[in-house]
């Protein structure tokens, strides 16, 4: 609207009360159509600018001075009149205006009807809000350049939680780890975990099947501590990332979670505990054996025996056809890995 020279239309409308450099190059440059160069170099060494505004060189003025010459250099393609009158005598904003001025049931109207949050969302809210709080709990929240700071790093926290959740998004991540874990959320739960919808909601239920949890609700990550929570949801997820390409891991702990008791949070101990890769393969190949008892061997035997209901015949199959996928690992024939449910 400045630009279009009808800046009183929206002279007082809106105001940057925590950030008063940038309410006043709102004021002293857009209103008053006085950005005069594109270049910003040449705009900061100016020195006959107003000394109302302290600190120019920040992020709110640069974008404001890069929109506004955005907006100058479109119009020298397009009709200013056309577009003025458009936007003008076309444009129609609908306002719902409401109608209480209790702030309840206010809130439960706008509310009502609304699509449910899954707990994903929450969780992500928990961290965005919280890591930053604890990171700079010192910092000075009237400094324009102490929001910037928090803004960036929860933008960046954001990012990071799109980036893993982008991760287990993946078709064939999501079905091995959707078969591979057994955690629900408890009945009496009003957030929901829906990890077929939110895939990053695998992450989260491996966070607590790791304590050998077995259900999964909010409150398990409404902590006390959020730096370490997430700090340790990333280590968690690198890990996994980095164990899902291993094709030795990958198959051996899907073949030991799938066809023993054995839980998430045995598996999570060896790998704690074992001081390289290969201690931790050692381990699960250990682990394997001491489930395929001679109960187990003397069963294929039986020729009495229904191998296809009890699943010692299968068992053992599955074994073979992973140790001949592991070791063709070391040939130029490298066979691909077993489908995420075997």
């Amino acid at each position: 609207m400045s630009y279009l020279e009808n800046s009183n239309i929206v002279t007082d409308k809106l105001k940057y009360s925590v950030r008063p450099d940038t309410d006043n190059f709102i004021k002293l440059f857009i209103l008053k159509n006085a950005v005069e160069t594109s270049d910003w170099e040449s705009f900061l060494k100016d020195t006959n600018k107003p000394t109302e505004i302290l600190d120019y060189d920040h992020q709110d003025i640069y974008y404001l001075f890069l929109a506004y010459n955005t907006i100058k250099k479109w119009f020298e393609t397009h009709n200013k009149s056309e577009f003025t009158n458009k936007l003008l005598n076309h444009v129609r904003l609908i306002v719902n205006k409401p109608y209480t001025t209790n702030e309840q049931a206010l809130f439960m109207n706008l509310n009502t009807g609304k699509v449910s949050l899954d707990g994903a969302d929450l969780v992500r809210a928990l961290l965005i809000t919280n890591v930053v709080k604890e990171e700079l709990k010192n910092s000075d929240l009237q400094d324009t350049k102490s929001i910037v700071r928090i803004n960036e790093r929860r933008v960046r926290i954001g990012l990071e939680l799109d980036e893993i959740s982008a991760w287990w998004n993946q078709p064939n991540v999501r079905e091995y780890f959707n078969f591979l874990i057994k955690i629900s959320v408890p009945g009496s739960a009003t957030i929901d975990f829906n990890s077929d919808v939110y895939p990053i909601d695998l992450l989260y239920k491996l966070y607590l099947a790791k304590e050998g949890k077995k259900e999964i609700k909010l409150g398990d990550f409404e902590v006390l501590n959020y730096i370490e929570l997430y700090r340790n949801l990333i280590i968690l997820h690198r890990t996994i990332k980095d164990r899902y390409q291993d094709c030795e891991i990958y198959h051996f702990v899907k073949f030991i979670m799938t066809h023993t008791d054995i839980g998430f949070k045995t598996i999570w101990n060896l790998w704690k505990n074992a001081i390289s890769r290969d201690k931790f393969v050692e381990d699960i190949k250990s682990k394997i054996k001491e489930n395929l008892n001679e109960e187990n061997i003397d069963a294929i035997n039986n020729l009495k025996e229904n191998w296809f209901e009890n699943g010692n015949l299968s068992k053992i199959l599955i074994l073979c056809d992973i140790i001949q996928i592991v070791n063709s690992q070391k040939t130029e024939n490298r066979l691909e890995n077993l489908s995420a449910i075997f």
